[in-house]
Formats: structure tokens, C-alpha cells, sequence
């Protein structure tokens, strides 16, 4: 017989239908994509998704012409690593590993659950459980379990074996008050009684066996899955318990690989894929596991259909339709009702006789054989039907399409002679292999099941049907199993198992020789002498059923179905469907407005944004969702409403919250696609930076600051992470400098707000650098910042003025030797800036009074406009009104306040001071929005950049979404006129080899290990340094220190015992050439810290007594004068910025050029070469806004491989 070769498209009323060709015709699959201009799809088994499991016992059937009809899941197993998985049977210690983790499992939940009664906790095929009786967990217990679990783990406890006698175990059981464990006592039979213990705190009656110590196990290869209820004992009349399941694997690797695929178990689930397919659904109005197939899914059943007939008719079969109902007596005759009976439904009265719902096919095609007497020479007989049978299913057990109460099996029966079934058993083989191979299923795992005790016929018949089945499946050349006597009773049997894209083993086609219904029927044929012999019958199936093959089919394609196959067979997309992304926006600032309307725009659907600020009103003059209104409110959620009223029918999911919060983890950010950074924070960046790269989800971070841009993308193992390069940090100052000899109008900023508005209103215990010695001798004041008691506010105000810009600048001329190279600063009284009469009317030409409005010195008298750059006289009303405002209005903060960027007082104050103090100096003076730029720490947005860059995000987060890494490019927002280029595409930068965040590079620490205490290592370094929150600390295996929350009190002591020792004195001495190594399991961070020990170091140079090599810390741009080490540290990211452009004379408010910067900086030539722009890489500077401060960097210094 010819074998049909696979199905090709032709035009059909139903779109489709199948008809033969010759084995030189190419497959459908492949026929159709080339007519679309693709290269055909690989077959499915050489396409299965990578991390399955290596198939046991498999057989690969032979190539054949249909091979190429078969298109596959997404993922190449040829292109991608493969993780092999273990099992039990395969892996003694994985094995050892499971049983284990059930034992320390029990202890931690016995720890944190004094109450909590121990059962049984035996390992289990992806690894274990363990039964409690206690209160209902929570998934926050859970998480509190594997927190306790990893301590246990990682205290690398021995388990150790005993045996006692039944006496002393019952002994030691009672005294813990563990009556189950009593009941599992007495089950025992065998002596001794053999126990484990865990270190000296916890024991557990067990016959083994376990790893050597809990050490052994790898924790990142362990994790708690679920609760569930059971019974003990599995009896419903008994207590209900508490089960915990995990997974446990003998590395993180197997571990990733079994999450995967559970994870694409779950994205596969045809029940999902159904409704969102909108292929089939089953409705509970009409009953349940009853399936209702829809028009998509009804196309994919008509071809499904017509292949399965025009396969069988090629094959010699006759198609039959028969009944779903007959009389009950048929029933008896089978015998179905005698050993059916439960998995029947109830029968029917029809007209005083009983009628039964079919739960099988076969009696039916016997009545149509027996409809006339049959020859010897009619054999064999093949009849097939796509017959639908209903079977009663308890409703618990009843799952999607793969249980259900009616179902359409395709159902044939083989009428033969004794000498035929092998070459039958032969042809069935080879149709399965055929009908199988459409659908890319090419690994089977079969069993040849023979005769049981208990069964009906002969011997010699039985022999003669095991050695047909034996030998058909030799003549395949398949590998196969022999489970003695797991036959039926009536015959033996062939079951095969298919291998779907996940490797999982799906019963499906079955072949089964019958001895007993031919006998039942009393069914016959005419021998050639004439006798009346009864023939063989041959039961068989394909598919199994069409609803469960077709789950089967959903989740092998992941509902991605080959061309010949699919429902739709073409539709017009755009270049991205940007609807199935998952997207997380931290930050919905400047750029997080202009980015949510842009990514809503574009076609996202699924948007999540963290964003911990409120609205605050200057915020108002740049984020364009934000009106006066908003003040106060979340940022996020005002976003996400005003995107809903113009995109109604996305999803926006906003969090007024810390991203830094413990339910952001890394969980929390695997669901996401691509996550998009707006943060302007330092630490929360570098806290997104390395959650991504724990969760290896793509990030792109970016930035505005005035006309200047930057988008970065961020791709674990591809490019750089945030960390990798070092980020500078805001100038400090000489004290000399801010407080003496002041060149730029931010000196002035600094010492009005860090030293003046400090001493004011701010800690009057802390140190500060300002004269507070008065002029008049006569004074008894030690501090003349210290107010008398009846002392007016105006007069106090005016004797601060002339004693800071009047009195303390002549003392400071007084030193000649200072000035020689310098202009003198003229003092300033207030007599010489505001004549008496205006003084007394300051602030009479508004009421500032009024409750309704925040007090303000500039509402006061009448200033309205902010951009204004105010003369001296201004400068100094503003002065007095601003500093009697303050002790009017915030009297009860006097002592504790801190210069607050939105403080609109403190603001006025501030700038109205240093414009004072800038006037002194010759410095040109400032507006207030400029002032509160460089003293809040702002380089104020531009909306158009903002814009901008939002757009170069998205495109950006497109590129990744579409895994197009090649084309990946961070983008600057740089004006170059000489290049006529506003944006300039830089490839993105390879990994840093040396980064400890990514690369896991060890540090080294230089610190004296006989002098500095842990806690001086943990502040100072590891918190400060490397930015972890919660950090543990091990040297070796032994843990020194652990912050977080749910320590025990003993613990905790421990703990703090240990951060007041130096380091030789730990418990485990940190001396030279040791090695800790710290973790964060938030941020899911671990690197390791080589210690040199040093017994001396500079004071100045390297003032915190240890130096720490190997990082990306930032780049300290300090500036000395005269001398005088000690620095004033500026909070302002626009020092550098101000400093660029006062060097290059650019007047306050102007637009800043790239080209006028690096000229400044003496290698604008090198940038000129093409080649040198991406080793150029501008660097970033963080502020309290969502912005960033563009430097750049001297190529030489910024040699980084780029990303090929």
C-alpha cells in the first residue's frame, strides 16, 4: 500500500480542504510560504523549546514526505542551550537534595510556628511536600518559609543519622507533643527505628536518605510553589492539613529551566489560549465538560476531519455513522453495563423500553458487520468513525478539553483473520506514524502491554496476538516497553505516547486486539471449508479524541498553528504588536507624561508605572498632564487618568509607591516585557539596574536636562548595565572658598543655603562655618544670630543683613594677603541698599496674610514674575520679608527646618541671599527659576526634549520587544551644528568585564582588619558603596551579619554583637586574603569582596579608612583653594553645568552647544572622527527631578568595546 503523502491547500467553500499528491509535491506548509515569499517552518521535533527534559525511552520515527507540513512552536532547540533536567530515577542525589529541603522545610515552618504539628514530607517527582497541622499560609508565609529555609541552608547544618530503639523514639515524639508522628510510630514495623537530625535544633523520624549537611544544597535551586489542603491520610473524615509543595534541583540552572517550563506550561494552557483565541468555550449554562466549538476552532475541526477521512479512505477503510443511543440491552450484551456501569449515564425510558448514551463505539460497528454473513475472503474488514460517546465524569475531575463528559473519538475497528494481524497491527503503525507526523509529533514512547491474569481466550490465541504485535513493532524499527501483564483482559495492546514541544508524554493512539467482544456478539465468517470461525477483532485509535487531541495540538503550537492548520491564514500587522507587551514605567515625571502618552499612542495596552512623588506646582510648568489641581496628588494616577480619557480602552496600572518597596522584587519585574526608567535618584536607579538584570528584563533608561537628552538601553549579557561605568557626582567645596573667596553665583548658592538659611532656621547643635562674632563690643552675645527676646523681627532682620554682607565682608578684607590677586568685595549695609522709609513699608503692598496661599516673600510685595532678575533693593526686601515670614509663619519648625527645593519661602530667601552676596563679589545675579535650578538641584526640562526622548524610548523599547539587538543605539540629544545633527546614535557598549554588578568581578577592600569594625564596612561600604539595602553578609560559610526583617531576637542580638567587633575578632576572623561575600536578596545581588589588610591610611586622602577597589563609584570632582582641604559638598547638579558655562562666558538662561562644551574641554577634534563618537560617552549626572545632567568625557578615558 502507497502511503499518502501530507495535505496540500486548494480553494474550498470552507476556505481549505485536502486532497493526495505524490511524495514529490511539497508539503502545505511549505507550498504556502512560499507563495507568501517565507522560508518554510521548521518540523516541530527539531524545533521543541529549549530547557525540556531529554526524552526517555522515545523513539523517532523515520523521516517521511510530510515532515515539512508540520509547523512548530516558537523556539529553536538547534539554536538554543538546552538544560537537561534530572529526575529521581535518574539522579540519586537530586534525589538526597528533594528529601532534604522536606526536612529543613519542617524545621523552618516549626520555627516560625511554634504551634504547627509535623506529618509526613516525602519528595516527589519535581520535588517535595510536607504536610502541617496549623493555621491556613499565606503567600507572605511562604515567602517568610524560604527566607527561614535558606538560613538553614546556609548555616550548613549536618544531618546525621540514629537509630533508637521503638521505646525511646515514642519517648522523644511525646515529649514534643507530635501525635502524628506517634501514628507514623506505630505503622512502623522495622527495628530499629532510624531518625535524623538537622545540626542539634530538629529531628524527624525518616528512613533516609539525605545529604551530608544542608550546606549541600544549592538555595537559589529551591523554591516553595503552593499551598493546598489534604486530608491526613488522605481520609475526608480526618483533619484537614496544611500541604506545602516545592521544587527543589540540584542547580539554579535546572531550577530556571523547570520555571520556564512551568511558566510556558502556563502561557501554553489551552484553556487560555481557547478564549483568547475564541476557538472553543464551555458554557456552564449548558453543563460542564460539555464543549462548544466556535467558527475558528470548527474551521480547524473541518480540516482536522477531512485529513483524518481522506487518510483512512486511502487506506482501505469504510467510514461508518452510527446512532449516539441504543437500547440498554446492547449495553449488556458488551458487557459495558456490568463493568461500565459508573462511567455510563443513567439509561432513558423510551416508550416503555430503556435507551443508553453511548460511551463507546464499539458494539455499534459489530451490529453493521453482522448485518450479513461474512466469507473468509472478505477479510480484512476496516471500518472507521469520528463517533461522539458521552461518558459521566465527576465535575471535580472534568479539566478543559482534556476531561470531559462528551467527546468525539476516531474510533475504527479491523475485522481479521488469525494469520493478518500482524500485517494489520503493521498498517495501523504506519497510518499513526502518517496522521502523527502532519502535526510535527515524531517521538513516541510505547508500551506493548500482555496478557494478564485474568482474561478470556486461548493460549494459543493470546500468543499468536503478542508475537503480531511484537513483531509489527520490530518491523518499524521502534524502541518500545514490555509491561507484563498489563494487558486487558480481552487482548493485548500497543500504547503509544506522543512528545509535545515541552517534551511531555500525551497518551494518545492506542491499537488493542479483542478477543471477548467477537464472543459476546457471537460474530462469524464462513471458513474455506465451509465452517463457521469466529474472526479477530482489532481496536484502534489515532487520536484518541478530537477535543483532547486538539488541547493537546493548542498547547504544542502555543496557539500558533502551522499555516495549514490555522484558522486565519494571513492578516495584514503592523511592524509591532505592541498590544501583547507587558510594560513597567518607573517614574512619571517630565519624561514619564511625555512617555505614557507616547507608549498609549503607539499602541501598548498593558502599562505599569511606579512613581513614589506627589505633584508639586513646579512641576506644572513641564509635565503637561498635570494641572494646578493635581497638586498634592500621585503622580502616577494623575497620569494614568488623563491617558485614560483619550485611551480609554487600555490597561494603566499605577503605584504611589517607593520602587524600592519590598513587593517590588524580582518576581514583581519578571512579568514585565521591558521596563522603562525615568528615575532622577542615584540609588533607585542603580536599585532598577539590578532588579532588571535579576530578572533579565531589558531596561532602558534615559534622561532630560534643558535641550539635552539621552536614551540607553540595557540588555543583560548584551550591553552594559547602568553600573558598569562610573557615574560623577556633584562638586564639593573648600570651605575658604564659599565662606571667603566666592568666584560663581554657586558659591553664593551654597553658602546661603548651606551655611546662612542652616544657621537661621536649621540644627543649632550642628557645626557651621559662618562669623558669628558681632561688631558691637558692647554686646554680651556670643552668637549674633542668637534673637533678643523683645527684639523686633525687622530690626533682627536688618542687623543679620549687615552683619553678613556688611560686616563679616570687612573683616574678610582685612586679610590683604587674600585680596592681592583678587577684586575686593564692597560690603554691603542695608542703609546702602534700601533707604529708611522703604524699610519700614516693606511688605505693605499685599497682604500676606491671607491663609488661603502659601506664604510667600514675592506675593508680599507684589513680585510676580520669577524669570525676573531682581535689582539690589529687591534682593534685600526680599531678604527681610522672606526671613520675617519665616518666623511669623513656621515659628515651631525654627530649629529643625531644611532647605527644601519647593519651599517657596525657603526659596526666596535663599536666592534673594545669594544674589546679595553675588552683588559683593561682582558675580552677576540670578533669577529665582535659575536660583532654584542650581539651589534645588534642578537643571530645569525642556517639554520639547522631554518629547524627544520619550518618542527615542519607545523606539528603543520596540527594538527590544522585537529582540532586534543588533539595532539597538543609545542616542544623545546633542545639538552640532558642524555635523548638522541633533540627535547623535551611538551603538551600545559591551558588558564591562570588571563590573562587580553584572559581571560578578570581586572587589578588593584595603582596610585594617585589626582596628575597623564590621559596622564601619557595612555603612560605609556596602550600603553607601555598593547600594544594598538589605545586605548579608558570609565569610565563608559562616553568616556574620543579616539585615531585613523576620529575625529571630537571638539572632539579631548575634548580629549586633557582631557589628560592634573589628574584623580579626568575628566569629569567623576577617583577616588578609579572607573573602566575604555579600548578598542582597531584594535586589537579588551577590559579589564578593577580596580583603588586603593595610595598617595605615591618609586622613585627607582617604578620609573613611578603607579604600575599595574594582567598582564603578562615581567620579569626585573636587576643587581645592589655598590650600585648604576641607570641602563644602553641593547638593546641585548644575555646578558642573554652571562652571562649563561661566568658563565659557555664557550668560545665565542661555542655550548650552555640545560643540562650545568640548571645545572647552580640548577634544572636540577627536570627536569630529566618526569613529571616536561612540567612544565619547556622555556622562550622567543625577538630580531631584527626572533629569540628567550631559558631561562628556575625553574619549580616552571612555574606551569601551562596543556591542558587535
Amino acid at each position: 500500500m502507497a502511503a499518502p503523502s501530507a495535505p496540500l491547500l486548494r480553494s474550498h467553500p470552507h476556505r481549505r480542504a485536502l486532497f493526495p499528491s505524490s511524495q514529490r509535491h511539497r508539503s502545505a506548509a511549505a507550498a504556502a510560504s512560499s507563495l507568501l515569499g517565507f522560508p518554510p517552518r521548521k518540523p516541530a521535533s527539531s524545533r521543541r523549546l529549549p530547557y525540556t527534559a531529554v526524552r526517555s525511552s522515545s523513539t523517532a520515527s523515520p523521516s517521511a514526505p510530510v515532515e515539512e507540513a508540520a509547523a512548530a512552536p516558537t523556539g529553536d532547540a538547534d539554536e538554543q542551550e538546552r538544560v537537561v533536567l534530572p529526575t529521581n530515577e535518574s539522579s540519586d542525589r537530586l534525589l538526597r537534595i528533594r528529601h532534604t529541603c522536606a526536612h529543613v522545610m519542617a524545621m523552618a515552618v516549626q520555627k516560625l510556628f511554634p504551634n504547627s504539628k509535623v506529618t509526613i514530607g516525602p519528595w516527589i517527582d519535581n520535588g517535595f511536600y510536607y504536610d502541617f497541622d496549623m493555621e491556613p499560609l499565606t503567600d507572605k508565609d511562604l515567602k517568610k518559609i524560604k527566607k527561614e529555609m535558606d538560613r538553614i541552608i546556609r548555616r550548613n547544618l549536618p544531618l546525621v543519622r540514629e537509630e533508637v530503639s521503638r521505646e525511646e523514639a515514642q519517648k522523644r515524639i511525646e515529649a514534643l507533643n507530635e501525635p502524628y508522628k506517634l501514628e507514623i510510630l506505630e505503622s512502623i514495623k522495622e527495628e530499629p527505628i532510624t531518625i535524623y537530625h538537622i545540626g542539634e535544633e530538629w529531628w524527624d523520624l525518616c528512613a533516609g536518605p539525605h545529604v551530608e549537611s544542608t550546606g549541600k544544597i544549592d538555595r537559589k535551586a529551591v523554591e516553595l510553589e503552593s499551598v493546598a489542603g489534604a486530608y491526613w491520610r488522605g481520609d475526608e473524615k480526618n483533619q484537614m492539613l496544611q500541604r506545602i509543595y516545592g521544587t527543589a534541583w540540584e542547580n539554579e540552572d535546572q531550577l530556571k529551566a523547570y520555571i520556564h517550563f512551568k511558566e510556558e506550561a502556563k502561557r501554553r494552557d489551552h484553556r487560555r489560549l481557547g478564549q483568547d483565541l475564541d476557538l472553543f468555550s464551555i458554557q456552564e449554562d449548558a453543563g460542564g465538560g460539555l464543549v462548544f466549538w466556535h467558527p475558528k476552532g470548527a474551521i480547524i475541526r473541518h480540516i482536522l476531519e477531512d485529513s483524518w477521512k481522506h487518510i483512512h479512505l486511502q487506506y482501505g477503510y469504510d467510514l461508518l455513522y452510527t446512532p449516539h443511543v441504543a437500547k440498554a440491552d446492547l449495553w449488556k450484551i458488551s458487557g459495558h453495563i456490568d463493568f461500565y456501569k459508573e462511567n455510563m449515564y443513567n439509561q432513558m425510558d423510551v416508550e416503555d423500553e430503556m435507551y443508553q448514551l453511548r460511551p463507546m463505539n464499539c458494539p455499534y460497528h459489530i451490529l453493521v458487520y453482522k448485518r450479513k454473513l461474512h466469507s473468509y475472503r472478505d477479510f480484512p474488514i476496516r471500518v472507521a468513525e469520528l463517533g461522539t460517546v458521552y461518558r459521566y465524569e465527576l465535575s471535580g475531575s472534568l479539566h478543559g478539553l482534556f476531561r470531559v463528559r462528551g467527546f468525539t473519538q476516531d474510533d475504527a475497528h479491523i475485522f481479521c483473520l488469525e494469520d493478518q494481524i500482524q500485517d494489520e497491527i503493521r498498517g495501523v503503525l504506519d497510518l499513526t506514524e502518517q496522521i502523527l507526523g502532519q502535526f510535527g509529533f515524531r517521538y513516541y514512547e510505547i508500551n506493548l502491554s500482555t496478557r494478564p491474569e485474568k482474561s478470556v481466550g486461548s493460549d494459543d490465541i493470546w500468543e499468536k496476538a503478542t508475537v503480531a504485535l511484537t513483531n509489527a513493532l520490530d518491523d518499524k524499527g521502534w524502541e518500545y516497553k514490555v509491561d507484563e501483564g498489563g494487558g486487558a483482559f480481552y487482548g493485548p495492546k500497543i500504547d503509544l505516547k506522543i512528545e509535545d514541544a515541552l517534551g511531555r508524554k500525551w497518551q494518545c493512539s492506542t491499537v488493542q486486539v479483542d478477543f471477548n467482544l467477537p464472543r459476546r456478539f457471537d460474530i462469524t465468517y464462513v471458513d474455506s471449508n465451509s465452517e463457521k470461525k469466529r474472526p479477530i477483532m482489532i481496536h484502534r485509535a489515532v487520536l484518541g479524541s478530537l477535543e483532547r487531541f486538539f488541547g493537546v495540538l493548542i498547547e504544542h503550537y502555543a496557539g500558533d498553528f502551522p499555516l495549514w492548520l490555522a484558522p486565519t491564514q494571513a492578516r495584514i500587522l503592523p511592524v509591532t504588536d505592541n498590544e501583547e507587551a507587558k510594560v513597567l514605567m518607573v517614574g512619571a515625571g517630565g519624561i514619564g507624561c511625555e512617555l505614557l502618552k507616547t507608549l498609549a499612542l503607539s499602541g501598548f495596552s498593558d502599562i505599569h508605572i511606579i512613581d513614589l512623588d506627589t505633584i508639586e506646582v513646579s512641576n506644572l510648568n513641564r509635565q503637561f498632564l498635570f494641572r494646578q489641581s493635581h497638586v498634592g496628588q500621585s503622580k502616577a494616577k494623575v497620569a494614568r487618568d488623563a491617558v485614560l480619557k483619550f485611551r480609554p480602552n487600555i490597561n494603566i496600572t499605577p503605584y504611589h509607591a517607593n520602587v524600592k518597596d519590598s513587593k517590588f522584587n524580582v518576581e514583581f519585574f519578571k512579568q514585565f516585557n521591558v521596563v522603562l526608567n525615568g528615575l532622577d535618584n542615584l540609588d533607585a536607579r542603580r536599585h532598577v539596574n539590578r532588579l532588571c538584570l535579576a530578572a533579565e528584563v531589558p531596561l532602558v533608561e534615559s534622561g532630560t536636562t534643558g535641550f539635552l537628552g539621552q536614551v540607553t538601553v540595557h540588555v543583560k549579557g548584551k550591553t552594559e548595565c547602568y553600573e558598569c561605568q562610573p557615574k560623577p557626582v556633584p562638586k564639593s567645596y573648600p570651605v575658604c572658598t564659599i565662606t571667603s573667596t566666592p568666584s560663581k553665583f554657586v558659591h553664593c548658592i551654597v553658602w546661603a543655603k548651606d551655611l546662612l538659611f542652616a544657621k537661621l532656621f536649621g540644627d543649632k547643635t550642628q557645626d557651621n562655618d559662618l562669623n558669628v562674632r558681632s561688631n558691637d563690643d558692647s554686646s554680651s552675645k556670643t552668637d549674633v544670630f542668637e534673637r533678643n527676646v523683645d527684639e523686633d523681627l525687622l530690626q533682627y532682620a536688618k542687623r543679620i543683613y549687615d552683619h553678613v554682607f556688611g560686616y563679616n565682608i570687612e573683616t574678610a578684607l582685612a586679610n590683604e594677603e587674600t585680596w592681592k590677586n583678587r577684586k575686593k568685595p564692597d560690603p554691603i549695609y542695608i542703609r546702602d541698599a534700601l533707604p529708611e522709609d522703604t524699610v519700614q513699608r516693606n511688605g505693605s503692598s499685599r497682604d500676606h496674610k491671607n491663609e488661603e496661599h502659601e506664604p510667600s516673600a514675592m506675593v508680599s510685595l507684589g513680585l510676580r514674575n520669577p524669570q525676573e532678575i531682581w535689582s539690589l533693593a529687591d534682593n534685600s526686601r526680599v531678604f527681610l520679608e522672606a526671613l520675617k515670614l519665616i518666623f511669623e509663619k513656621r515659628e515651631k519648625e525654627i530649629g529643625n527646618l531644611i532647605f527644601d527645593k519647593d519651599d517657596q519661602l525657603a526659596v526666596e530667601f535663599v536666592t534673594a541671599a545669594a544674589n546679595i552676596r553675588a552683588s559683593s563679589f561682582g558675580i552677576p545675579p540670578h533669577s529665582l527659576f535659575e536660583a532654584k535650578g542650581v539651589a534645588g538641584n534642578i537643571v530645569h526640562a525642556v517639554a520639547t526634549t522631554n518629547a524627544i526622548i520619550a518618542g527615542l524610548i519607545v523606539i528603543e523599547a520596540i527594538k527590544v520587544l522585537k529582540g532586534d539587538y543588533q539595532n539597538y543605539r543609545m542616542t544623545y540629544c546633542l545639538e552640532q551644528p558642524s555635523r548638522k545633527m541633533l540627535l547623535m546614535p551611538v551603538e551600545p557598549f559591551e558588558p564591562n568585564k570588571s563590573c562587580y554588578v553584572c559581571s560578578e568581578t570581586p572587589l578588593i577592600l584595603e582596610v585594617n582588619t585589626k582596628t575597623t569594625k564590621l559596622r564601619e564596612v557595612i555603612d560605609k561600604v556596602i550600603k553607601s558603596k555598593l547600594g544594598m539595602n538589605l545586605p548579608l553578609v558570609m565569610v565563608g560559610a559562616t553568616l556574620v551579619f543579616e539585615d531585613g526583617e523576620g529575625l529571630e531576637s537571638d539572632e539579631a542580638a548575634n548580629y549586633a554583637l557582631n557589628l560592634e567587633k573589628v574584623l580579626a575578632e568575628l566569629p569567623a576572623p576577617v583577616v588578609n586574603d579572607t573573602k566575604l561575600t555579600v548578598e542582597d536578596f531584594q535586589q537579588e545581588l551577590k559579589c564578593s569582596i577580596n580583603i588586603k589588610h593595610r595598617d595605615e591610611f591618609d586622613e585627607e586622602k582617604e578620609p573613611d579608612g578603607m579604600v575599595l577597589s574594582g567598582w564603578s563609584g562615581p567620579v569626585d570632582k573636587q576643587i581645592t583653594s589655598n590650600g585648604d582641604k576641607r570641602l563644602v559638598p553641593s547638593s546641585s547638579s548644575a555646578d558642573d553645568v554652571d562652571s562649563t558655562a561661566d568658563d565659557l562666558s555664557v550668560k545665565p538662561g542661555m542655550k548650552r552647544k555640545l560643540n562650545e562644551i568640548l571645545e572647552s574641554q580640548e577634544n572636540f577634534d577627536a570627536l569630529q572622527n566618526k569613529s571616536d563618537v561612540g567612544s565619547s560617552s556622555a556622562q550622567v549626572v543625577e538630580d531631584d527631578d527626572d533629569d540628567i545632567v550631559m558631561l562628556d568625557e575625553d574619549p580616552k578615558q571612555g574606551k569601551k568595546k562596543r556591542l558587535q
